[in-house]
C-alpha cells in the first residue's frame, strides 16, 4: 500500500515542482500586484468573454472556502476539496493495510497534500481578501490536473466496486494498482470547465500577497475542485515553471525526432552548432543538408501541443543544447531548457554552453534568441 500512496505522492510532487506549490512570505506584494495588473490588461477579448459567460460566483465561493480552510489548517477539508468524492475511503483502506503501522488518518491526510503544506506556518495570521483575476486554463494545465486527479479517482472507483473501504482487500488493491497501464490515465477525467484563479491574502501587519489555484468542474463530481499552484507567493513563477516543463517536453520530442532522422541518414554532415525554430526567420546557421520542416513534422508526432507554441532550439552534435518556448497568444511566460538557464560562450573543449541565468524571470523570448545567435556566431 505504501507503494500506491507513494505513487500518488510522486505524481503530485512532480506537478508541484513544475508549478511552484507551497507557501512563500508576502515579501514582494507590490511587484506581484504589478505583474497581475499587467496580466489582466493583456487578457484577450476572447478570454474575457469566456470568463464572463461562466457563473463566477459558483467558484468564487469555492476558492474562498478552500483558502480559509487552508488558513485554518483544516487539512481534511482541503483534501476533500482537491480530490474525488470518496477520497477518505482511500485513507480508511490504507489504515487497514499492514504497512499503515503507527500512522494516523491525520498523517495520511497530510501526506497526500504534503507539498501544499510543506512551508505552512501555524502561527501566521492571514486573512483572505478575494479574487483578483481569472484566466481560462491552457491545455497543458488541464493535462497536469488530469494527471494528478486520475490516480485517486481510479482508487476511489476500485474501492467502491469492491465493497467499500471496510471490505476491499488492501493487498489486492495494491496489486491492481501495479498492473495499471500508465501510457494512459488510470481513470478518465473529463474537465467541463476550468480556470486559473489569482487571489489575495493579507497578514496582520497589513502586507498583502497573492496565490494561485486551478478551479475546475469535473464530470461526475459535485461542485468545483481545487488544484493548488501556489498558495501565497509569486504568481508569475508558477506559470514560468509550467513553461519550463513545456520546454522540457518539447526538448524530448525534438531529441526523439533527431534519433529517427539519424536512423534515416538525414542528419547534417556538418558538426557546426545551429538554431532551428517554429519560425523560419529565427533559424540560424542551419546546414544546407538539414531538413527543418521534416524535424518539425516528426516533433509534432511526439508533442502535439507544439502547434500552439513558438520555439527555437540550439542544436549541437545532434542534440538540443538549449531551447526556449512561449505560447503564440501569450509571451509573458518564457520557458527554457535547461530550466532558467542561458546560453554562454565556451571553449571548444567545454562540456556545456549553458549556465544558470540570474535574470531568468526578466528575459524575453527574443532576447534569449539574440543571445544564442551571438554565442554561436563567435
Amino acid at each position: 500500500m505504501k507503494r500506491l500512496i507513494a505513487g500518488i505522492i510522486a505524481i503530485t510532487a512532480v506537478l508541484c515542482t513544475l508549478t511552484g506549490c507551497g507557501k512563500e512570505p508576502a515579501d514582494d506584494a507590490a511587484g506581484t500586484k504589478a505583474e497581475t495588473t499587467a496580466a489582466q490588461e493583456e487578457t484577450t477579448d476572447e478570454e474575457v468573454t469566456s470568463v464572463a459567460s461562466a457563473e463566477i460566483g459558483s467558484y468564487e465561493d469555492t476558492v474562498k472556502e478552500f483558502v480559509e480552510a487552508y488558513i485554518d489548517n483544516d487539512r481534511e477539508k482541503t483534501l476533500k476539496m482537491q480530490y474525488p468524492e470518496g477520497v477518505m475511503d482511500f485513507v480508511k483502506l490504507f489504515m487497514r493495510s499492514d504497512e499503515a503501522e503507527d500512522m494516523t488518518e491525520e498523517d495520511i491526510i497530510t501526506f497526500l497534500q504534503y507539498e501544499a503544506y510543506d512551508n505552512y506556518d501555524e502561527d501566521a495570521k492571514v486573512t483572505y481578501k478575494g479574487i483578483i483575476s481569472v484566466e481560462p486554463l491552457r491545455s497543458h494545465e488541464e493535462d497536469d490536473i488530469k494527471e494528478s486527479y486520475s490516480p485517486m479517482k481510479w482508487a476511489v472507483n476500485y474501492i467502491n466496486e469492491h465493497g467499500g473501504p471496510d471490505k476491499a482487500d488492501p493487498d489486492e488493491f495494491e496489486d491492481a494498482w501495479e498492473d495499471l497501464d500508465y501510457d494512459e490515465y488510470p481513470c478518465e477525467v473529463d474537465i467541463e470547465e476550468g480556470y486559473l484563479v489569482i487571489f489575495e491574502v493579507e497578514n496582520d501587519e497589513g502586507e498583502t500577497s497573492e496565490g494561485t489555484l486551478y478551479v475546475v468542474r469535473i464530470k461526475g463530481e459535485n461542485g468545483w475542485k481545487i488544484s493548488v499552484v501556489n498558495m501565497y507567493g509569486n504568481v508569475k513563477s508558477g506559470r514560468k515553471k509550467a513553461m519550463n516543463s513545456t520546454a522540457y517536453s518539447l526538448r524530448n520530442a525534438l531529441y526523439t525526432s533527431f534519433v529517427e532522422m539519424d536512423e534515416e541518414g538525414k542528419l547534417p554532415s556538418s558538426d557546426k552548432m545551429f538554431i532551428v525554430s517554429s519560425d523560419d526567420s529565427m533559424n540560424y546557421n542551419v546546414p544546407d543538408d538539414f531538413d527543418v520542416e521534416l524535424l518539425r513534422k516528426k516533433a509534432q508526432n511526439y508533442f502535439d501541443k507544439i502547434k500552439e507554441l513558438k520555439w527555437f532550439a540550439v542544436i549541437n552534435h545532434g542534440d538540443v543544447e538549449y531551447l526556449s518556448v512561449i505560447y503564440y497568444d501569450d509571451e509573458r511566460y518564457v520557458g527554457t531548457y535547461p530550466s532558467d538557464y542561458i546560453m554562454v560562450a565556451a571553449g571548444d573543449d567545454a562540456d556545456s554552453y549553458t549556465e544558470p541565468d540570474e535574470k531568468a524571470d526578466e528575459r524575453t523570448f527574443k532576447e534569449l534568441h539574440d543571445i544564442c545567435v551571438e554565442v554561436i556566431g563567435k
